[in-house]
């Protein structure tokens, strides 16, 4: 009978959730990342402008006393690049609260008068851009203005893009860890058992001269202390033969157990021999007497 080892169907089984993971990972991560991806655009969308708004709450109050330069420096501010295309807002537009223009981040930029009338946080996601519009409060909750701010979708989509692809590098990597250390546990617990059903097997057929070198304090220790104790025992059975078959009926067998049928067996023949021999001693003397 062909027969399937441990070490197989561990490594067959590892491989398996290997394989059942990394097409997940492969199939639905993808997806997974394209949703992630656009709830972490949004949620950082939803941060900077309200960072921003509330700074540029600040110089709308103070607009008349310093004639927007507390505005026109948080503006400046994001000016962190040549292009509006290379930064995450592509241009802000504050107004006042008759939703007059007051000041643009990119002055070259046409923008109307806002005519929106709303004063509530609106989001709204485009093609290229999010667009968010949100009234200005001062410290007692009035509303001073407005501001639009137009976010580059593309500039969001990278920086998203490289937190999801680091999210989904560090996925695979904990899979290929996790498969790697399933393989080395697997292979470590195997290869004592591979050991002792070889050593089982060379017992079987009587060759009794092997030597186990497992040590381990769980059940695979404990069965290869097993083994050292039978393998040492058949051994003293085979010197304890070899003694009967040299005429020596001295011998005897300390039974390991009162169920160690194969020891009182061994003694049982052991006593039965000497019987036989010292019967035949006194039939041999009782004939050399009669002669």
């Amino acid at each position: 009978m062909k027969l399937t080892s441990m070490k197989t169907k561990i490594v067959g089984l590892i491989a398996i959730v290997g394989i059942v993971l990394g097409s997940f990972v492969a199939f639905y991560s993808p997806h997974q990342a394209s949703s992630l991806g656009t709830e972490i655009m949004i949620n950082d969308t939803r941060f900077i402008a309200k960072l921003l708004s509330e700074n540029l709450s600040l110089g709308m109050q103070t607009i008349l006393f310093d004639d927007g330069a507390a505005l026109n420096q948080t503006l400046s501010l994001l000016k962190t690049k040549e292009t509006s295309e290379e930064a995450a807002v592509s241009n802000v537009w504050v107004y006042d609260n008759e939703n007059k223009l007051v000041a643009s981040l990119y002055s070259g930029s046409s923008q109307a008068d806002r005519t929106d009338k709303s004063s509530e946080f609106v989001l709204t996601n485009g093609d290229n851009h999010i667009d968010v519009s949100t009234p200005l409060y001062d410290s007692d909750k009035n509303i001073v203005g407005y501001v639009d701010i137009e976010f580059s979708k593309a500039f969001l989509q990278e920086q998203a893009s490289q937190t999801t692809m680091a999210a989904l590098f560090i996925s695979i990597l904990l899979i290929g860890i996790v498969i790697a250390l399933g393989l080395f546990v697997g292979i470590r617990m195997t290869k004592p058992i591979s050991t002792l059903t070889k050593i089982a097997e060379s017992v079987s057929i009587g060759e009794i001269d092997c030597t186990i070198d497992i040590q381990s304090k769980d059940e695979v220790g404990i069965l290869a202390d097993s083994f050292r104790r039978l393998i040492e025992y058949m051994k003293e059975l085979s010197n304890v033969s070899e003694q009967i078959a040299g005429n020596n009926l001295t011998v005897s067998i300390e039974p390991k157990s009162n169920e160690d049928v194969l020891g009182n067996s061994f003694n049982t023949m052991i006593h039965n021999l000497r019987e036989m021999v010292r019967q035949i001693k006194d039939n041999a003397e009782q004939l050399s007497s009669a002669a």
